[in-house]
């Protein structure tokens, strides 16, 4: 891989703030009517230090760092003064230090609070506590994987005891509704991991609590958000093909059809074609341009397309990548090295990878 044009480097470095207090990252264009219209949005870190194996952000913006609270009152204020729920992002927002004084400072504001999902082993009651006084109603936890092996795999370094504990921790805080984020499609994964999503929110739906007083409190309603693993660019799955779509159809109605009739349990996913033009653009080389303006050209018309651009999307999201191989997006120097993705790649394979790979 060589630059077209002599002068250019032959790695382009990623650019990035050692200190990001001073970046006001936050919203500045409002729309009422898109996706997070009702919330000003602020990032309070960028980074994580947990190195969970299918996640981009955790590998591509390394290193981790924090916004301090004192570089947050002003954003805080400015959204405050929209009328707006403070919305919190960042790769790693239950990481951050701070957090707890940073919810009480936009409690203290007459503010309510918004969070994605947050690591369940860093749910405290206090926190729980905060979350449910700023308005949260349906606090969201991402456990990926049903089985201990999967979770392990993917290095997402969570337990069962950990999941049941948030979990009993947000309905003694109070909360009876929870959002749950799964993986499917992960690398190794079985038939076997897929029960396991099943049993686990089995035992979520049924989890009790007494302390709040004489009567059982437990969730009365789980929404089950189920998403296809989609190899990323960057990360130590880059290498990983994307599990073909008809298998995902199967896993997804398996796991939907355990919960047929029970309305307290909502299971929700991406239409599978969703997750392939997703893995496609994540995969694909600039011989993609060439594709997209024919889909273009061609309102539309995927076969049409293929044809004209003379290429098969299958090339690059169904076909497994060789440890030599020079991927698309080489050229790009993240700050994480290659190998150190390929030891990664390499620590989460069964046995038998070495007869594979």
């Amino acid at each position: 891989m060589t630059p077209v044009v002599p002068f250019l480097p032959r790695k382009i470095g990623k650019k990035w703030a050692a200190d990001i207090q001073d970046l006001a990252t936050e919203s500045v264009i409002m729309a009422p009517d898109a996706e997070f219209g009702a919330m000003y949005l602020m990032e309070i870190s960028r980074g994580c230090s947990r190195g969970c194996r299918f996640c981009a952000a955790g590998y591509l913006c390394r290193p981790v760092r924090f916004r301090r609270r004192e570089y947050l009152q002003g954003a805080i204020a400015r959204g405050m003064a929209k009328g707006k729920k403070i919305g919190l992002i960042g790769t790693a927002v239950s990481d951050h230090p701070q957090l707890i004084e940073i919810c009480r400072d936009i409690l203290a504001a007459g503010g309510q609070i918004g969070a994605a999902s947050l690591r369940l082993d860093m749910l405290s009651l206090d926190l729980v506590a905060l979350l449910k006084q700023g308005g949260i109603k349906t606090p969201a936890l991402a456990p990926e994987a049903g089985s201990q092996r999967l979770r392990d795999l993917i290095r997402k370094g969570i337990s069962e005891a950990d999941i049941t504990e948030a979990a009993m921790k947000l309905l003694q805080g109070g909360f009876e509704q929870l959002r749950l984020y799964f993986l499917v499609g992960l690398p190794t994964e079985t038939a076997a991991d897929i029960e396991a999503v099943i049993e686990l929110i089995w035992r979520l739906a049924r989890i009790t609590t007494t302390t709040a007083g004489p009567v059982e409190k437990r969730f009365q309603r789980l929404t089950v958000s189920i998403n296809q693993f989609i190899p990323k660019a960057g990360t130590p799955f880059q290498w990983h093909p994307l599990e073909d779509i008809q298998t995902i159809r199967k896993k997804i109605q398996s796991i939907a059809g355990a919960f047929r009739g029970r309305g307290n349990i909502r299971i929700v996913a991406e239409p599978a074609k969703s997750n392939y033009l997703q893995a496609l653009f994540a995969r694909g080389d600039r011989r993609m341009g060439r594709f997209l303006l024919a889909l273009h050209n061609l309102e539309g018309n995927w076969m049409r397309a293929r044809k004209e651009a003379a290429l098969d999307p299958d090339f690059f999201v169904y076909r497994l990548r060789g440890a030599t191989e020079i991927l698309p997006w080489d050229f790009i120097a993240t700050g994480v090295p290659k190998t150190l993705l390929r030891k990664e790649f390499e620590a989460a394979q069964p046995m038998a990878a070495n007869k594979i790979y």
